[in-house]
């Protein structure tokens, strides 16, 4: 998951180094796998089923208000995952290993 927080985090335009810094504690996982946007079961209340980033736009827009464009927030932290994919360290859900 903390690949998950520094792709938010860059998003919001948080420095690379700091996010590395703050979970340097945490182990590397064995495995990442991304679930693509659109694809995730829908919750009926809300819209998209509770996902890290769902959960954290929707505090961030109530927190925030004027402060930063959730869009540009989700397509950076689309890009951070798509990267990782690129370079190997991350695969899609749903494809074949």
């Amino acid at each position: 998951m903390w690949e998950s927080a520094i792709g938010f985090g860059r998003a919001a335009g948080l420095p690379r180094q700091w996010l590395n810094n703050i979970f340097a504690f945490a182990p590397a996982p064995g495995a990442m796998w991304r679930v693509p946007e659109g694809s995730a079961a829908v919750n009926g209340r809300t819209g998209p089923a509770d996902s890290f980033l769902e959960f954290s736009l929707a505090q961030f827009a109530r927190r925030a208000r004027g402060c930063g464009d959730t869009e540009i927030i989700r397509s950076g932290f689309h890009y951070h995952l798509e990267q990782l994919e690129a370079r190997g360290k991350c695969k899609t859900a749903g494809e074949a290993p």
